[in-house]
Order: structure tokens, then C-alpha cells, then sequence
């Protein structure tokens, strides 16, 4: 059996989600099954990239951004054709948004096979202003049609996507949920954690220091249960740009919680720290399906978290789990002194088992393996008109 060619085109290697996502397919599609390239566009400013890099076969795209910028679109565009028509892909798989929406037009011009996007995210609200979402709709809808399969990480974002898009995406939708490869983390846990204080009970932030993560929300919900918690220590992990970093040191100061806040800065792999935690704690204004909130129940943290995204879906019925309706503040502060009461009270190896099983790379690559053989293994309907 001849391999399949899969050209995997990512926006940009930060350390996110999606670029670990594309990791582990990188490690974990069978070879014999699939010969992998990876394109990659440049990081936003501030971005700290992913380590360490995905294994194999990557391919930079520098002019491909984030930021709507048409005449480095053009030029991506461009490059992403050119390097298409090089390799000759079965299946091109495109993850995030302005890679999905270039590379699937790029693949579609090209003639490609098969066509595949993930949607790493709740892509269609509370990340752009209301008439730049209106506009990239309208084009999100365009690229569907482009697309044999979609995947949707959670069975929410399915129906969010299938509801936005409409019958053309609905069509073309499937759930694959999001794997984590948590043998490999926990074999490197990352830098030790901070010393702990006597009877201190942790609460930990983990994400980008970015405005949807929210960063702010979860200082102010920490500030209310640390008003009655006095062991209560926070610990917040994550880059961003200097600004975001001393707009949320100030926040914490206003907040009378300053000296009960431990600033850590990126972590590659923060394993090592949400084992030492009590308490992960998710604030986010909008989600996908978070791979740090699997990492860090697998790591042994119990989890508080706005129910936003695919979370629910993810981990809604998962022991040490507590949710709370987007942007309550007291809500998620009552959910955050739950979980830390219930620290003690979770049976941590059977959730390891639960988690390998249902979240393990084996199953992801399984899903995936399934999904592309169908796709390449018969010719998709039009083709030949291309």
C-alpha cells in the first residue's frame, strides 16, 4: 500500500492548542499510512512558538498571519499554491482560521483529492467586532462548500458551526474530539513548581496572556474566595506581551490580592506546576475544546471553569469538574472553593484511565485514520470538473 500524502497548513506554531493538536497527529499518524508535511505561518507579536517544534517535514510560510493583511494574504496565497502543486498532496487538512481559509482555496485550486478543516475554536463569537464577523461569515460559509469534511472538536461546536454556516457545513460535519499526548508530557513535566507555603491550597491559571483567555476574570473571581480563603495562593502561567502582563499585575494590585499572586511567565510544559495545584481555573471568554483543562485533570488538578465552548461537552460530567455560567464572577469564584474542597475526594487514577481512553493519541489517530481513508480511498463527487 502506496502512503498517502497529507499537507497539514496551520496559521501559525505557538504555544496553543492547535499547534500541539498538530503534533501529535505528526507523531502519531501511521507512516506506512500517511507521509506528513507541515506549512506554518508566522507568530503574532508577543507569541511565544511551540515547544518543541512538531516532528518532521515543516514548511514556513512567513507571509502567513494572523491579521487580516491582503497583500501578505496575496502573497500566502500564493506561496501556499506554489508548494501544493510541489507536493502533490492526497489530503489537504487546514487548522485555524486564516490557514483554513487560504489553504482550502489553495487546495481547491490545485485540484486536491480531499479537503479537510478542524475547528480548533468557537470561531463565530466574541473574537471580532460585529461587522468584520458578518464579513468573515460570509466567507467562512464559502469555504465549507470548499470542504469535504469539518471537523468540529465537541458536539456544541458541531451544532454552533452547523447553525452559523448552514446546510452546506452541516453536511460536512463530524466530531472528532481533541487528544492529548499525556504519556509524553508526563515523562517531562516541565520546570518544578514554586515552593509551597504551609496549608497553602493552589489555584492556577494556565493560558496565553491574551484578552479572550481573560486573564482578569479569573484574578477578580480568585479575589472573591480569597477574601474567605486565607491559604488560598494563585499562580498564573503564561506569556504575552509585556503590557498584558503589567495591565494584569496592576489589576491584581487594585484587587488587594498581589502578594497572594506567584507570575511565572510561559511554561513549555506546565505539568510539574498543575500536579502541585489544587485548582485549575479556566476564565475564558470563549472557547473550543481546551486541551490545558484535559493536561491539567490528568495531572491530578481539579478543574473551575466558565461553561463557554465545548468545555461542558469536554469534561461537563468529569469528577472534580465545577462549571459556572459565562462571566459570573461569584459564580466562578463559589466553583473555584468546590473544587478545592473536593481536592482530596477524587479518585485521580481512575480519571487518568477515563482520560487516556476517551482523550489518548491512540483514539485521535484512529478517528482521523478513518476519516481520510474514506476521503481518499474514492473520488469526491465534481472532481472531475476542477
Amino acid at each position: 500500500m502506496t502512503a498517502k500524502r497529507v499537507l497539514r497548513v496551520i496559521t501559525r506554531l505557538n504555544a496553543g492548542g492547535p499547534s500541539r493538536h498538530v503534533g501529535l497527529l505528526a507523531r502519531h499518524l501511521d507512516p506506512a499510512r500517511f507521509v506528513q508535511r507541515v506549512v506554518h505561518g508566522a507568530l503574532d507579536a508577543g507569541e511565544a512558538p511551540i515547544a518543541p517544534m512538531p516532528e518532521g517535514d515543516l514548511v514556513s510560510c512567513p507571509r502567513l498571519r494572523r491579521p487580516i493583511a491582503p497583500l501578505d494574504d496575496l502573497a500566502a496565497a500564493r506561496r501556499l499554491r506554489e508548494i501544493i502543486r510541489a507536493y502533490r498532496p492526497d489530503l489537504v487538512h487546514t487548522h485555524q482560521g486564516k490557514a483554513g481559509l487560504l489553504g482550502r482555496r489553495a487546495a481547491r485550486r490545485e485540484g486536491v483529492r480531499a479537503i479537510v478543516h478542524t475547528y480548533h475554536g468557537h470561531t463565530f463569537r466574541r473574537y471580532w467586532s460585529a461587522g468584520l464577523g458578518r464579513i468573515l461569515l460570509a466567507v467562512e460559509r464559502g469555504a465549507a462548500r470548499l470542504s469535504d469534511a469539518l471537523v468540529a472538536q465537541s458536539t456544541s461546536q458541531r451544532d454552533e458551526i452547523a447553525a452559523a454556516l448552514g446546510p452546506a457545513a452541516e453536511a460536512r460535519l463530524v466530531v472528532i474530539p481533541p487528544g492529548v499526548d499525556f504519556p509524553a508530557l508526563a515523562a517531562d513535566p516541565g520546570p518544578a513548581p514554586p515552593p509551597r507555603e504551609e496549608g497553602e491550597v493552589r489555584v492556577t491559571f494556565a493560558a496565553r496572556l491574551a484578552p479572550v483567555k481573560n486573564v482578569e476574570g479569573f484574578l477578580e473571581a480568585f479575589a472573591l474566595v480569597a477574601r474567605e480563603r486565607p491559604e488560598m495562593r494563585a499562580c498564573v502561567a503564561g506569556g504575552g506581551t509585556r503590557e498584558a502582563e503589567d495591565d494584569a499585575r496592576t489589576r491584581a494590585g487594585a484587587l488587594g490580592i498581589a502578594e497572594r499572586v506567584r507570575w511565572l511567565g510561559p511554561l513549555d510544559n506546565p505539568r510539574a506546576l498543575l500536579a502541585s495545584s489544587e485548582v485549575l481555573v479556566c476564565s475564558s471568554r470563549a472557547e473550543g475544546t481546551p486541551l490545558g483543562l484535559l493536561e491539567g485533570l490528568h495531572a491530578g488538578a481539579n478543574v473551575a471553569s466558565f461553561a463557554v465552548g465545548g468545555i461542558a461537552d469536554l469534561i461537563g460530567g468529569e469528577a472534580g469538574v465545577h462549571l459556572a455560567p459565562p462571566d459570573d464572577l461569584a459564580a466562578l469564584a463559589g466553583a473555584i472553593a468546590r473544587a478545592a474542597d473536593e481536592a482530596g475526594a477524587v479518585d485521580r487514577e481512575e480519571r487518568r484511565r477515563r482520560l487516556e481512553r476517551d482523550f489518548g493519541p491512540a483514539r485521535l489517530a484512529a478517528d482521523l485514520t478513518a476519516l481520510y481513508e474514506r476521503l481518499t480511498g474514492v473520488s469526491r463527487p465534481g472532481a472531475a470538473s476542477r
